[in-house]
Parts: C-alpha cells; sequence; structure tokens
C-alpha cells in the first residue's frame, strides 16, 4: 500500500510538473508572439520615421528655395521702388519752367524797350526797387 501512494504521488508530481512546464511553453510562446508583433511595429514605425524625415527634407529644400526666390525678388522690388523715388525727388528738383512769355496776348512779360523801362522807374521807383520790394511792411 505504502508502494502504490508512493507510485501515486511520483505521478501526481510528475503530472504537476509536465502542466507546470506545459504552461509555461504556452506563456513563453505567448510571449514569442507577443514580442514578434512588438518587432514588427517597430519596424513599421522606424520606416515611417524615415519616410517622414525625406519628406521634411524635401519640403525644408523646397521652402528654402521659395524664402529664396521671395528675397531675391523683395531685393527686385525694393530697388525698382529705390528708383522710382530716385526719379520723383529729381523731377522734384527740376525747376519749373518761368514763363515769360503769355499766350493769351502773345507777348512777352516786360519792356519792348529798354528806354520804357527807364522812364517806368522814374515815375514809380517803389516799383522797381529790390531794398523796399524786400520789406514787408511798405505798401507798393
Amino acid at each position: 500500500r505504502y508502494k502504490s501512494q508512493e507510485r501515486v504521488l511520483n505521478e501526481l508530481k510528475h503530472n504537476e510538473k509536465a502542466s507546470t512546464s506545459y504552461e509555461y511553453s504556452q506563456e513563453i510562446e505567448s510571449l514569442k508572439h507577443t514580442l514578434s508583433e512588438y518587432l514588427k511595429e517597430k519596424e513599421s514605425l522606424e520606416q515611417k520615421i524615415i519616410i517622414l524625415k525625406n519628406d521634411f527634407q524635401k519640403e525644408e529644400s523646397r521652402n528654402i528655395d521659395r524664402e529664396l526666390a521671395l528675397e531675391k525678388e523683395v531685393n527686385e522690388l525694393n530697388n525698382i521702388v529705390f528708383k522710382i523715388n530716385q526719379y520723383a525727388q529729381t523731377v522734384h528738383m527740376l525747376t519749373k519752367p518761368q514763363v515769360f512769355y503769355n499766350q493769351a496776348t502773345r507777348q512777352a512779360l516786360g519792356f519792348q524797350n529798354p528806354h520804357y523801362l527807364k522812364k517806368a522807374q522814374q515815375l514809380k521807383p517803389n516799383l522797381y526797387d529790390g531794398s523796399v520790394i524786400g520789406k514787408s511792411d511798405v505798401i507798393v
């Protein structure tokens, strides 16, 4: 009877060991499967990172090209504005021609004969005296 109990006990131990080893092997298989899924996910993420880096570099180079083109265009426009301003300043610097000829009467302003100028100066000297004209309180 003792031997049969011992044999049953050994069988139970053996069955227990077999069941625990089976459980462990099942757990190992599930962990391997999970690990392989994680590795696949890691590879796909690494590929996405590489693709995104390449896209970013392409977009950055396009943006740099656009920025350079815009800077060039801004410089050209600034030069045009500068030239226009210089032209406007030059036009304003030019004096307007003084008209000494009246188109309506077709006569030039002034005296045709210098003798008439001298007579006018003798009659009204205040009109032709520069020192009198320069004073602001004198009525001519």
